[in-house]
Parts: structure tokens; C-alpha cells; sequence
């Protein structure tokens, strides 16, 4: 189909020979005609979900016609992925994890960066929007790198590192707890908390967080072994290792000694011998 106006007629038949039923053929032929849809090049998986082809198996079907009668190579982009949202009042955790989230969706939606400003804004709650609107007059004309910075700036919720600090001294491992998960907790708790040497900005953070993990091991036992290998065990990876070979080894060793099921089962055993040697009540 060339780049002129085309009929719902057109449209019927393109998506007809795509193997779509009538009725949904119809339906997206309408579609197509009322937003201007001119050209089968221009169709991609994100364009067709925007026009109501929700059904993988028809998008499939209409992106291998289009690509037929277009002759051009038409982008597939995964049919899953969404848009990373950015709200108001993130914390830093918050918005680290969607500049990650951002560059996936750029690499896979193929977002270039003339393009770069016009998908953030869109990705932005209507406060972000308005903060945008009303502080940076050449938002859409700025450099991908400056838009995050100036988001970041926008939307992360000011705190006081001392406040940081103070919820970072705070974390323990819970019982149930793997220790690699509680050093992923520390570590992300870790990097609001400006551990660096006020004279030198020499960065402390990995003392710290070593630190905090010896301190807030659930089991003793363990806490205690690591206090005493202090010397060999200088580093959080150290530690980390460390901990996780011992809570494997606690869980070999309740699988060789069952000793809970043996507990109950003698427990079960004497209070059925115990109801059996016990006098009847003969009244």
C-alpha cells in the first residue's frame, strides 16, 4: 500500500488475506481508516496494540502481510514489553530502578535520541508533566543524558542522609531470610547513605555494608565463626560466601539428621503408650 489515502475496502481485504476473520477484519479496517493509516511499512507491534489488534495471533498475522506487501523489512518489536512510568515523589531506589528499566525499553522499542524526549515526557504522570511544562522551557530539545538528570532532580523525594543512615543501621536478616538477599537489601540501602570519608571522599560504603551484615545475621552461631575469621574474611563478597556455605551446610545437615521427625514421633509413641497403661475410669 502506498503512502495515500486508502479505504476501509483496502484495509478489509489487507487484513482478509492475513487470515483475520471478518468481523475483527471489519473492526480494525475502521480503525485504521478513522486514524489515517496509510501505509502497511509503517506498522509496527506497539503501533497495532494502539489501534486495538490486542490479539498476539492477528498481530503476528499482520505484521508478515504487511512485510509481504510492503516489500520493506518491518520492525518487530516484543509484544510484552511496557513502558517504564515515572511518577512523582520516587525514592532514589525507586528511580535508579527505572533508569535501568528506561535503557531496556529504549534498546528494544529502537527509541532514537531526536525521539528520546518525546517518550520520556509520555512516560511521565501528569504532575511530572506539568513540573516539565513550567521549569524547562527546551525539555524536548535537551540531550537524552540532561532529560534523566533533570527528572532525577524533579522526582526524588529529598531526605537527609543522616535519615539514611539511621534505617540502614537498622536492617537485620529475617529468619527465613537467605543471606544473599539480605546483602542486596544492605547494598541498596547503601547508596543513599553517602558512606564516604568527610576529608578525603575516600567511598566507604563496602565497610559498611560488611559491617551491617555481620551485625544483622540472624543466627549467632554463624555470626560468631565469621568474628573470629575476621582476618581472611575482608571483604563483603568475603563474608557473603561465607554465610551462604554455612546456611547450605545447616540445611545438608537437617537433611541428615532429621531430628524434628524423630522428636515426634516419640512424643506420638509415649502418649500412646501412656493412654494405654492408664487406669479406666470404672464409675
Amino acid at each position: 500500500m502506498a503512502h495515500s489515502t486508502v479505504s476501509k475496502a483496502q484495509w478489509v481485504t489487507f487484513f482478509a488475506d492475513a487470515g483475520i476473520p471478518a468481523d475483527e477484519s471489519d473492526r480494525y479496517a475502521a480503525t485504521f481508516v478513522t486514524n489515517r493509516i496509510s501505509d502497511a511499512a509503517d506498522l509496527t507491534s506497539d503501533l497495532l496494540k494502539e489501534m486495538g489488534v490486542t490479539v498476539i495471533g492477528d498481530a503476528i498475522a499482520i505484521m508478515k502481510q504487511a512485510k509481504q506487501k510492503s516489500g520493506h523489512r518491518v520492525t518487530m518489536r516484543m509484544p510484552n514489553v511496557s513502558t517504564p512510568h515515572i511518577k512523582a515523589e520516587m525514592t532514589p531506589a525507586e528511580f535508579r530502578k527505572f533508569i535501568v528499566d528506561w535503557e531496556v525499553y529504549r534498546k528494544i522499542a529502537g527509541i532514537s535520541d531526536d525521539q528520546h524526549a518525546l517518550h520520556v515526557y509520555n512516560a511521565c504522570d501528569s504532575a511530572v508533566q506539568n513540573t516539565i511544562v513550567n521549569t524547562a522551557d527546551d525539555f524536548f530539545k535537551m540531550d537524552p543524558t540532561d532529560i534523566l538528570t533533570l527528572l532525577q532532580g524533579i522526582v526524588t523525594k529529598k531526605s537527609n542522609p543522616t535519615v539514611h543512615r539511621l534505617a540502614f543501621s537498622n536492617l537485620c536478616q529475617s529468619e527465613t531470610e537467605p543471606v544473599k538477599d539480605y546483602v542486596v537489601r544492605l547494598k541498596s540501602a547503601a547508596k543513599d547513605c553517602e558512606f564516604e570519608c568527610p576529608n578525603c571522599n575516600f567511598d566507604l560504603e563496602a565497610t559498611h555494608v560488611k559491617d551491617q551484615l555481620i551485625r544483622g545475621l540472624h543466627n549467632s552461631t554463624l555470626q560468631t565463626d565469621i568474628l573470629a575469621k575476621a582476618p581472611s574474611l575482608k571483604t563483603v563478597s568475603n563474608v557473603e560466601n561465607h554465610a551462604a556455605a554455612f546456611e547450605a551446610a545447616l540445611a545438608d545437615q537437617s537433611k541428615l539428621n532429621p531430628t524434628s521427625e524423630v522428636m515426634q514421633a516419640n512424643t506420638y509413641n509415649k502418649k500412646r503408650l501412656d493412654t494405654q497403661t492408664r487406669p479406666q475410669d470404672t464409675t
